[in-house]
């Protein structure tokens, strides 16, 4: 086996991506091979800190990567490169997210790399993103894209959106984000304690969404949908796991909308082993890829209601495990809170999308979605796998 020498280069080390990435990485690096990581070190969650601690990296490099797009982009590259230059030659140098893809592909600019970019959904997909800036990115996504070996999407959706952007075909590769099975639980256990916890009811109607309280994920649709609920069924809960600059807003509406008493911001925490405790995952964001809340929520064998989005028409068959809201129109709130007092009345149905779900999900494994990776890099690389290929492995030990 020819053992790969891994740059890998995030800005966001958290959410869905940190996730990804810590999957991702703990399997190569289990595998033998030698993983580099670059990222901002004060963006990282506290789970993610954990859980990196954990993996035996090479070098990890704390580099100030910014959200932003200015002449500090400038400064991040020049670092990255001279990591390359003193540390390198890397077979591969994997940059995750927007920024962390377009900073790592022009640090690889004259580097003896293959460069592979996985964005986790296009900034440019955002809705609300500005007529102008959503033209410039596109044009710098389109631009950058000739600098890359491959473009990874973790949906077919967000492959199709890449050839909108102008991103040659023939370097896009879907290799959809995956989880393990989850393990059998005690499910009444589990939703005893969670409840007592959280001070829920046993008996109480809970909604639950995960993610960080963003623009992106439109909770305030959820809050709107579920004010809507409550006038059918007042005894219903919102569970909202997650934490983020809209919390203040958020908690303001719920407040305004008299729904305040029915909804629960738990903060940010471990949202896995709590998800069995509830009734229904209710996702609305209006752009994703494929979102890591919403394959545990399957898992955990919860029906869900989510807008149509990344990989939702892929992972969730309109009636079968759940359904489908339309996105960013005016009827989104409307059917939202219609299909979650579907839920709401049919406890039956309830269960037979949550058995299906979590069926659909003990199909899946981290080490099927990281092979599939691996695999790309040795194609990248001309390698069989077995150690042969046209590159000189040793130059990158």
């Amino acid at each position: 086996m020819t053992v790969l020498n891994l740059l890998m280069v995030t800005e966001t080390p958290a959410t869905g991506c940190g996730r990804h990435l810590l999957d991702l990485c703990g399997y190569l690096v289990g595998q033998g091979h030698q993983v580099s990581l670059v990222l901002p070190l004060s963006k990282a969650s506290a789970t993610f800190r954990a859980q990196a601690l954990k993996l035996p990296f090479k070098k990890c490099f704390d580099v100030p990567l910014a959200h932003s797009v200015g002449l500090h982009d400038l400064t991040a590259t020049a670092k990255v490169r001279r990591i390359i230059r003193e540390h390198g030659p890397y077979h591969i140098i994997h940059g995750h997210s927007s920024k962390g893809g377009a900073i790592a592909r022009l640090s690889g600019i004259g580097a003896r790399s293959k460069v592979v970019y996985t964005p986790h959904s296009f900034v440019t997909q955002n809705p609300e993103l500005h007529p102008l800036k959503k033209f410039c990115y596109g044009a710098m996504e389109r631009t950058l894209s000739y600098l890359s070996d491959a473009v990874i999407t973790v949906a077919e959706l967000e492959k199709s959106y890449a050839e909108t952007l102008g991103i040659p075909q023939d370097k896009c590769f879907v290799i959809r984000n995956q989880i393990d099975p989850l393990p059998e639980v005690d499910f009444d256990a589990v939703r005893s304690s969670v409840r007592a916890q959280l001070g829920l009811s046993p008996d109480e109607l809970v909604f639950v969404s995960v993610g960080r309280l963003c623009q992106q994920k439109a909770y305030h649709r959820i809050i709107n949908a579920f004010a809507i609920v409550r006038q059918v069924i007042p005894e219903a809960k919102l569970v909202l796991i997650g934490m983020g600059e809209q919390f203040k807003t958020l908690s303001e509406q719920a407040r305004t909308i008299g729904v305040e008493d029915g909804v629960l911001f738990a903060g940010e925490r471990l949202s896995l082993p709590l998800l069995p405790a509830f009734d229904v995952y209710v996702q609305c964001s209006t752009f994703e890829s494929c979102s890591y809340s919403m394959l545990e929520a399957l898992g955990s064998g919860l029906p869900m209601i989510t807008t149509s989005v990344g990989s939702s028409s892929e992972l969730l068959s309109d009636n079968e495990g759940g359904y489908i809201v339309p996105n960013g129109t005016p009827e989104t709130v409307v059917a939202l809170a219609r299909r979650m007092l579907d839920l709401a009345r049919t406890p039956s149905l309830r269960e037979r999308m949550g058995k299906r779900n979590r069926e659909l999900i003990g199909g899946q494994s981290i080490d099927s979605m990281v092979r599939s990776t691996l695999a790309l890099y040795h194609q990248l690389l001309e390698f069989d796998g077995s150690g042969s290929g046209s590159a000189d492995a040793a130059q990158y030990s």
